[in-house]
């Protein structure tokens, strides 16, 4: 087991919630009470000691997965290589834990650099008119010129374009893509992109799902707190219900390239800030990017106002779905 509060901490969850092969996974609402009962356990620093925590924490279901035999030196190896990264991180996104709470994901595969820079997602469409595609590459060119770094969700059209953008003078140090699917199963998603760094809350061969998509949506926009819509279309496909479920759950800004549409006169009525594609829009942008963030505010009970779960049901089960 290795020394250290943080490296115990992603070891244990590592083995507990990322979803590995056919690992049973404990359930996903109590990492909270896990977390607080490994940085407050007597015995945290050997196996023995955190299954005597655990169960004094009536964690019993968790203590048992803790001992299945190899799970947790098999955890210990990914950690030690890399490739996961959980809560007890200090690179883990804050974002994830002010906006969405016990609900955000306690581990996730990576693949690559995890970029330090402050990030803007970049979201939108697929299908593009030709001068919302050029747009979305200046538009990640721009970004990451001004010193933060792009997020997004690695599909074609707007989020491979401003991705592309991004890495055309720069290195690949300021790009993260979230998948909707497995690091071993991202045909489509980041394909001809082979830069940046990659995170999936999924199981490595996970197949993309339009659930899990949904959730992708939400891991990008609570990341960054700021982000930008390419282009959408009115009440259809998944930029539009993932900049309107983000805009519920108040994630954070959202601004809309203004196409003169009804979707992007939608997205502005809900709460978007139109942004005006003239000669001075880098301008413009920067300056929104600079203005202070209107957050929710925590309940009494310290939640933000929309309290459900990343995923509701449904996709909770999706949020670890195998292949």
């Amino acid at each position: 087991m290795l020394k250290g509060d943080w490296q115990i901490g992603a070891c244990c969850f590592t083995a507990l919630y990322l979803a590995y092969d056919e690992w049973r996974l404990a359930p996903m609402s109590r990492w909270p009470k896990v977390a607080d009962c490994l940085m407050v356990g007597h015995a945290a620093d050997n196996v023995r000691g955190i299954l005597s925590d655990f169960r004094a924490a009536g964690l019993w279901e968790e203590a048992a997965i803790l001992d299945e035999p190899g799970r947790l030196s098999l955890a210990e190896d990914l950690v030690c290589r890399g490739q996961v990264l959980t809560v007890f991180d200090g690179k883990y996104p804050a974002g994830w834990l002010d906006a969405l709470g016990s609900g955000a994901p306690p581990a996730v595969w990576v693949e690559g650099r995890l970029p330090t820079a402050e990030l803007v997602g970049v979201v939108g469409s697929r299908e593009l008119p030709l001068e919302a595609q050029f747009f979305a590459r200046q538009l990640g060119e721009h970004i990451v010129s001004s010193r933060r770094g792009v997020v997004s969700g690695g599909a074609w059209g707007a989020d491979s374009l401003g991705v592309s953008g991004a890495l055309s003078s720069f290195d690949d140090a300021a790009v993260v893509q979230i998948l909707p699917c497995g690091l071993e199963a991202r045909e489509g998603f980041g394909r001809r992109i082979n830069q940046g760094c990659f995170i999936s809350p999924f199981g490595l061969k996970a197949k993309f799902t339009g659930s899990q998509a949904m959730i992708r949506n939400r891991l990008i926009y609570s990341w960054s707190r700021q982000a930008v819509v390419v282009h959408s279309r009115l009440r259809v496909g998944g930029t539009w219900g993932g900049a309107t479920d983000a805009l519920r759950r108040r994630l954070g800004r959202i601004v809309v390239a203004d196409w003169h549409d009804s979707a992007t006169d939608a997205l502005v009525a809900l709460g978007g800030e139109r942004l005006c594609l003239g000669r001075n829009w880098r301008s413009e942008l920067d300056f929104r990017l600079k203005s202070p963030l209107v957050l929710a505010q925590p309940d009494l009970f310290g939640g933000a106002v929309v309290r459900e779960h990343l995923g509701g049901v449904e996709e909770s089960r999706a949020l670890y779905a195998l292949a």
